[in-house]
């Protein structure tokens, strides 16, 4: 913030790493639930793609259960 130009803070004062997150978390429904589990979706989808595709450990690195991991993908249409 201190290093911002101007009274505001714009998407230029910020680091681009943060930038490139939120490019990638956008667009959402402008209804709440939906954004939700648009976001759900997206990280569940990062984490098995980190997980190497593997359910067991993308259960784990989420901290749920593996049926839990099954249940949420059947759920958000993910196969």
């Amino acid at each position: 913030m201190i290093l911002a130009d101007g009274d505001w803070i714009g998407l230029k004062d910020h680091p681009p790493s943060l930038l490139s997150a939120v490019e990638t978390l956008s667009p959402f429904s402008s209804n709440p639930k939906e954004a939700l589990r648009q976001f759900e979706k997206q990280h569940i989808l990062r984490v098995l793609q980190q997980a190497g595709q593997d359910r067991k450990e993308a259960a784990r690195l989420l901290d749920i259960g593996l049926s839990s991991l099954y249940r949420k993908l059947e759920e958000l249409g993910i196969s």
